[in-house]
This record gives C-alpha cells, sequence and structure tokens, in this order.
C-alpha cells in the first residue's frame, strides 16, 4: 500500500524545486490586479461597526439607542431584537449568540451593530 516507488519519475512532472507561478501573480506584478478598495463605492453606501463588550462577564440590561440615532451619519443600531430566525451563530455547539442578550460572556462579545454614512462615523 505504501510501498516505495520504484522507477524515474519524469523531472518535468515534479514541483519540489521548480518555481510555480501564482495564477494571479503577474497581474499583481504589473498594477493590473484589482482588488476590494478599487472598486468605486456607490453613492449612499452604508457601512457598519461592530459595539464589542469593554468586560469579561456581566449582565446587558439595557441598550439606549436614542443618543447614538441623534449622531450625524448614524442610520442604524441594530441589537440581538433586528436579527430574524436564529439568533445564534451556526457553530458546532449551536451556543454563541450572533449580538449579545441578557448577558456578555467575554471581553469583545458583539453586542449591537452601528450603521452608518462613513467607516470613522460607524467606528465612533
Amino acid at each position: 500500500m505504501n510501498a516505495p516507488q520504484t522507477g524515474v519519475m519524469n523531472p518535468a512532472l515534479q514541483a519540489q524545486g521548480q518555481s510555480q507561478a501564482h495564477e494571479s501573480a503577474w497581474a499583481q506584478v504589473s498594477g493590473k490586479a484589482q482588488y476590494v478598495d478599487d472598486v468605486p463605492e456607490l453613492q449612499g453606501t452604508l457601512y457598519a461597526a461592530v459595539v464589542k463588550s469593554p468586560i469579561a462577564h456581566g449582565k446587558l440590561v439595557s441598550i439606549d439607542r436614542t443618543a447614538l440615532l441623534q449622531e450625524p451619519g448614524v442610520h442604524a443600531v441594530l441589537t440581538h431584537e433586528d436579527i430574524p430566525g436564529s439568533r445564534i451563530l451556526a457553530t458546532f455547539t449551536h451556543d454563541e449568540p450572533i449580538l449579545a442578550h441578557d448577558r456578555v460572556e467575554h471581553v469583545g462579545q458583539a453586542i449591537a451593530i452601528v450603521v452608518a454614512s462613513s467607516v470613522n462615523r460607524a467606528r465612533h
């Protein structure tokens, strides 16, 4: 089954020790490759930023969207209540909420999503 191969392999078929050009290499080195940042944005594009928990464990009492929605350029603040259908990520244990509700369980857990007219406004 795992017996050593006998005979001589065709050297042209051996990849080891041979330079292989990546499929997009020519476009990249010539400056013709198009990246996400090269695609023109459509007028009215909105951006989203995740609000993450600064604490490791705690009770999530409420999220007051009022002040955020009054900020210039902020269009929406989404919480677990805004997710249609299952609010749990499809991990193998099916126990990770997409956005926290009732409690936070680790630093950096997603609590809400801010949608705004610019990346900086959404992050701010």
